[in-house]
Formats: C-alpha cells, structure tokens, sequence
C-alpha cells in the first residue's frame, strides 16, 4: 500500500497517525 493510501485511511478511520505517512 501507498503511504498516501495509508494516510487516507488513517484520517477515514478518524485517527491522524504521521507514522503510516512516514511507514
């Protein structure tokens, strides 16, 4: 998975995680 695809689906869940950016 893309880290844009993991960033969009950490903000849909609700949780604003900069490490799934970063991973």
């Amino acid at each position: 998975m893309s880290a844009k695809m993991r960033v969009r689906l950490g903000t849909s869940n609700g949780l604003r995680v900069p490490a799934t950016s970063r991973v």
